[in-house]
């Protein structure tokens, strides 16, 4: 320093030996500034260019010269004045000048700002950034600081400063978005159950840690909020989740379905057996095997059905029933109990008569009449016989059945049918005529019959065409008209009127010279007059 004053001071000598060598020498009186405002300097900076000096001489004269830094004694001194106003001191040539100025800070470029900043919480720190890198020496100071976790929205608000300088406020927005719960692996599915009577539910799994669930239950149409689920249907269950964590955003409830089926009622021990007994006029009441126990709540009805399906109230006449039990328990929470059947046999009572009843045989010769058997014994009046292939009057062997049935279809009789034989033996069979005249036999048929009338006396003759009149008479006729009305004279017969014939000849066989009545020959017969 001492030596830039020795400097300063040769200089100067110098240049008044120049300057007072090419003038003639007038005397300095003072010196001034050209501008004598305040001249207002930045902090730490300083500059002469564009600064002059008057130098005033005794004579008047004014001579204007560039201020320089050597009439500044003290200018190391000018970067560091504090703000303000302040008093420099300018020396030209022993003279002296104040020159006042005013240091005021630098401002800062606009080309910095605070840049907003989106992002969503991940439990890291966050923070807005500066666009550009500061000057040397320059620095930000964050109000409320720069440094956020937690979601929310923060006003981050810089000061830049450095001495020397304006301070710049600066304004960002930083802005931590709520996070969403990963719930990919939570797993709340619709589930099945089968009623029993207690209350059912459906539990979410693999619940992030800090989340807590609740449920709610709804019917199906989710209209009714229920207490529970304890009976059969179906039920809409709602999973709400929450978290005391601001940082992350409500968690949207999860629906699932729960279903509860109907049980069934076990009725593995519950029977009802097939049952007989013989009519005794007594109504019968059926009942479930003496082994059967009911399931708690379920009631029992009995229904009894015929074989033609109609329904009696109670069973009592013999015959074949269906018994039908049926079943009513808790319809809301249990299936419907199939119903079970039975057989129900109601045996006809037994009247015992077989015993004292006799049915014989019997073998008798033909004889024109009619003959038949008879069961002999006590039938009581409840009973009815009947005969079947009875009251025969031609030749032949004849099996007689006796029916025996109950009046009453209560009751049954040790009998149904009894069997015997009416034999009718023929007087004698394939009788055939020999007639001499023709030396041939003839066989006696109904359409050999003749009435012959006498055209002398009108009596009528019955004749059988083909018969030697010396061997044959005619034991005994009978005609009946279709009115049946029965004829016995031959006189009486009508012309042209069909009648029912029966004859019964004799015939005398000279050969084994005895006679023979032959079997009746009937049919129908139409007389004319002859």
């Amino acid at each position: 320093m001492k030596h830039k004053k020795v400097l300063l001071l040769f200089l100067f000598v110098i240049g008044f030996i120049i300057f007072t060598g090419c003038n003639k020498y007038v005397a300095i009186s003072g010196i001034e500034l050209v501008n004598k405002d305040v001249m207002e300097i930045k902090a730490g900076e300083y500059s002469f260019e564009g600064m002059k000096l008057n130098v005033i001489y005794a004579d008047g004269e004014v001579k204007e010269i560039e201020l320089t830094e050597s009439m500044i004694p003290n200018v190391e001194l000018l970067k560091f004045y504090k703000l303000g106003e302040h008093d420099v001191e300018v020396v030209y040539n022993r003279y002296k000048t104040t020159m006042k100025i005013k240091v005021v800070r630098h401002d800062f470029d606009d080309i910095y700002v605070l840049n907003d900043y989106t992002c969503t919480y991940d439990g890291m720190p966050h923070r807005v950034e500066l666009n550009y890198e500061l000057p040397e020496g320059a620095k930000i100071d964050y109000l409320y600081g720069n440094t956020f976790t937690n979601a929310g929205e923060y006003e981050v608000i810089g000061v830049i400063s450095k001495d020397g300088y304006n301070s710049k406020t600066l304004k960002a927005t930083l802005k931590i978005e709520k996070a969403d719960y990963d719930l990919s692996n939570v797993s709340f599915l619709d589930s099945t159950f089968t009623y029993d009577g207690e209350p059912k539910t459906i539990e979410a799994t693999d619940i992030p840690e800090g989340i807590e669930v609740s449920y709610d239950i709804y019917n199906e149409e989710k209209t009714v909020r229920m207490n529970n689920a304890i009976n059969a249907g179906v039920y809409k269950v709602v999973a709400k989740f929450s978290s005391t964590d601001e940082n992350y955003n409500p968690i949207p409830d999860k629906e699932a379905l729960l279903t509860i089926n109907k049980a069934s009622y076990d009725m593995s021990n519950v029977h009802l057996d097939d049952y007989e007994k013989e009519y005794d006029g007594i109504e019968y009441i059926a009942k479930l095997s003496n082994e059967s126990v009911l399931p708690s709540g379920v009631n029992v009805t009995f229904k009894y059905l015929k074989e033609d399906d109609s329904e009696v109230l109670f069973p009592v006449d013999a015959g074949t029933y269906k018994v039908v039990a049926s079943f009513v328990g808790n319809k809301s929470n249990y299936l419907d109990i199939p119903d079970i059947t039975s057989k129900l046999v109601i045996k006809q009572r037994m009247i015992n008569i077989k015993d004292g009843l006799v049915f014989d045989s019997k073998t008798i010769n033909y004889n024109r009449n009619i003959h038949s058997l008879e069961v002999v014994g006590n039938i009581p009046v409840s009973v009815t016989l009947t005969y079947e292939n009875n009251d025969q009057v031609d030749a032949g062997e004849y099996k007689v059945i006796a029916h025996f049935a109950s009046n009453n279809h209560n009751e049954a009789i040790d009998v149904e049918t009894m069997e015997a034989f009416l034999i009718i033996n023929k007087i004698r069979e394939n009788v055939k005529i020999y007639d001499e005249e023709h030396q041939e036999y003839v066989e006696v048929k109904p359409s050999d019959i003749i009435i012959k009338t006498d055209e002398v006396t009108n009596e009528k003759t019955l004749l059988i065409n083909g018969l030697d009149l010396n061997k044959y008479v005619i034991y005994k006729y009978r005609f009946t008209d279709r009115e049946t009305n029965e004829v016995t004279e031959l006189a009486s017969l009508v012309d042209g009127r069909i009648y029912n014939f029966e004859i019964t000849i004799n015939f005398v066989d000279e050969g084994e010279n005895n006679s023979v009545i032959l079997a009746p020959v009937s049919g129908e017969y139409t007389y004319h007059v002859a």
